[in-house]
């Protein structure tokens, strides 16, 4: 999409990114928002939602919980 940097530099466009409306183990039905992209172009937003979708996945039963904390360092 463009909204992050490749050198330290470069400008971070804040018009374009994703806003996630649901997240990981939220109950979903056919039609729901998952999330909405904003770009500059069409083709930047099906290629970012062709990538996006490939990353879910959907099922009957509720995925395991994530674990939130992996380590402690003292």
């Amino acid at each position: 999409l463009g909204a992050g940097r490749v050198n330290l530099n470069d400008e971070i466009d804040h018009a374009v990114g994703i806003k996630l409306i649901k997240k990981y183990g939220d109950c979903v039905k056919k039609g729901d928002v998952l999330l909405e992209i904003y770009s500059k172009s069409e083709a930047d937003t099906e290629n970012a939602k062709a990538k996006i979708l490939d990353s879910f996945t959907f099922g009957q039963n509720p995925p395991t919980k994530l674990k939130l904390i992996h380590k402690v360092f003292s």
